[in-house]
């Protein structure tokens, strides 16, 4: 029962996105406004984030999301020259006040590795003009356990086995609340868990 709830909260944080389906789940992947990574400053606007969905779009591919950047290769490489895929980006969007947001098809084992707590957050490589330091491209995005960019919501939400409190703090549509409610999970404020 408990890892049914589980998964009827994972299915929730994909509401309202114009593809769901088994398997995707929304991701924040870049912050709006401006932020101070521990690589340097970036900007994301509409128009910064417009450039990047249109190179997305224009590519006609889904996005790459790899293990600790492991795409970039040199000092990222894996030992054996791999970079295998942890998921993959469908499809991109903006939000105002929030940012990039992507939707994600986890493959099924980094699925249990963040259900599980073994990677928390997705870190993405961007493409910085150099005019103006607005980011408006993605090359890839990693899941890892030191993302550049503070303030980011885990992956996965925490917790408690006896309570099945989650308690990740990530904004949510108010449909949201209602749901929570109807599957007997607990809604703190305006927050409710967030998952893979």
């Amino acid at each position: 029962m408990m890892e049914r709830m589980q998964d009827r909260a994972l299915e929730c944080q994909s509401l309202g996105t114009p593809e769901v389906g088994d398997g995707l789940k929304t991701v924040r992947l870049v912050p709006d406004g401006t932020t101070e990574s521990t690589n340097g400053r970036f900007t994301v606007d509409a128009e910064a984030a417009a450039l990047m969905i249109e190179g997305f779009d224009r590519q006609g591919v889904e996005l790459v999301i790899d293990f600790e950047h492991q795409t970039l290769g040199g000092a990222y490489s894996a030992p054996n020259g791999q970079a295998p895929a942890a998921g993959w980006i469908t499809k991109l969007w903006y939000e105002r006040d929030r940012g990039v947001l992507a939707l994600v098809r986890w493959n099924p084992k980094t699925r249990d590795a963040i259900r599980e707590g073994s990677y928390g957050y997705v870190s993405p490589v961007l493409i910085i003009r150099k005019s103006d330091g607005k980011a408006i491209g993605l090359h890839s995005v990693g899941v890892t356990n030191r993302p550049a960019i503070p303030r980011l919501e885990r992956l996965a939400a925490s917790q408690n086995t006896n309570t099945a409190d989650f308690t990740a703090e990530v904004s949510v549509h108010p449909i949201m609340h209602e749901l929570a409610g109807l599957i007997g999970m607990p809604v703190k404020s305006d927050t409710v868990g967030t998952a893979v």
